[in-house]
């Protein structure tokens, strides 16, 4: 994205002399940290700093949001010689087409968006004629961690090493500690799971093994507070499947698991989710499933369930561990 700079520094016949030195350039990226999803990097051509990126892929294709000196891009491969006119959507906002500049070294890129990109659960860009969507889970905490790799001049901090959390007993038991706020890694599986541990709006704690493939965050949760109850129905809930969704929350959404498609309710639960609750036997199922779908207004989210069974089992054990 050497024109990115060239642009706002440079004007006249030193602009265009610049640009034709930009464009024989190779641009040199090196990662500097993997933060869940999300790669941490630096830019460099000819060996000095350009700019920092936070890039997440989504199987097909790379996301790059970039910073420099403060200003910020969001960014897509691209190899065509024109400003291409794509199509982009942020979370189950209206779908808009804008014009995205050529960066002529790989990338179309899109001016801004910062907000939107540390807010929104997911942005889609149709690149070429088809639509390519991320989930943007992490998106703020990548995004800063890009500005200290910009402020640094191109260098991350160092990850100071933290003293072992003690632990303290629960029955036969180690209780897992939790924060009075907020969530926490309880473990990285691999294959796009993890497992999270936290406490709801209502302070109850939960645990959720947490999927990022697909395009989507999917999270299958176990909640240890009160009891989940759905209308005209007294059965307890308490597992969830949910998904990433920052509108206004529909009555029910539709759940499939290797074809089998059923509505569900939904149910109030962390801000920026919507779920369902589901029977124990059904969380059983998805263990030995290989397909899982969450259908909700104008928009469907397909999930492989490979590893699912090793990430539930694993959300359960921290299920046992963490206090109420």
């Amino acid at each position: 994205m050497k024109s990115w700079i060239l642009g706002a520094l440079l004007g006249g016949a030193v602009a265009l002399t610049g640009y034709v030195e930009a464009v024989a350039q190779t641009p040199e990226y090196q990662t500097l940290r993997k933060f869940g999803v999300w790669n941490i990097g630096v830019a460099k051509y000819n060996g000095r700093y350009e700019y920092c990126y936070a890039d997440i892929d989504n199987v097909n294709m790379t996301l790059r949001i970039a910073t420099q000196r403060g200003r910020w891009n969001m960014a897509v491969p691209y190899y065509g010689s024109d400003d291409p006119f794509f199509g982009i959507q942020f979370g189950l906002n209206p779908r808009e087409a804008v014009t995205f500049k050529n960066s002529r070294d790989g990338w179309a890129y899109l001016e801004g968006m910062q907000q939107s990109l540390r807010s929104s659960g997911s942005v889609s860009v149709e690149v070429n004629g088809r639509w390519q969507r991320w989930g943007l889970a992490g998106s703020s905490r990548a995004m800063d961690l890009a500005r200290q790799c910009d402020r640094n001049g191109g260098r991350l901090n160092a990850v100071l090493r933290q003293p072992p959390r003690q632990q303290q007993n629960f029955g036969n038991q180690n209780a897992f500690f939790l924060p009075a706020r907020g969530e926490v890694v309880y473990r990285n599986l691999g294959r796009s799971w993890r497992i999270m541990a936290g406490r709801d709006e209502r302070g109850g704690s939960y645990c959720a093994a947490e999927l990022n493939r697909g395009g989507g965050l999917l999270r299958i949760a176990y909640t240890k507070g009160r009891p989940l109850r759905i209308r005209n129905n007294n059965t307890n809930f308490r597992y969830l499947v949910g998904v990433q969704f920052s509108s206004a929350l529909p009555p029910t959404i539709g759940i499939s698991m290797d074809g089998a498609f059923f509505p569900v309710q939904t149910v109030p639960t962390l801000r920026g989710w919507i779920a369902a609750p589901v029977a124990n036997n059904y969380l059983e199922n998805m263990k030995r499933g290989n397909n899982f779908a969450v259908q909700l207004p104008n928009v469907t989210y397909n999930f492989s369930l490979r590893g699912s069974s090793r990430a539930i089992n694993a959300m359960q054990e921290c299920s046992r561990r963490i206090p109420r």
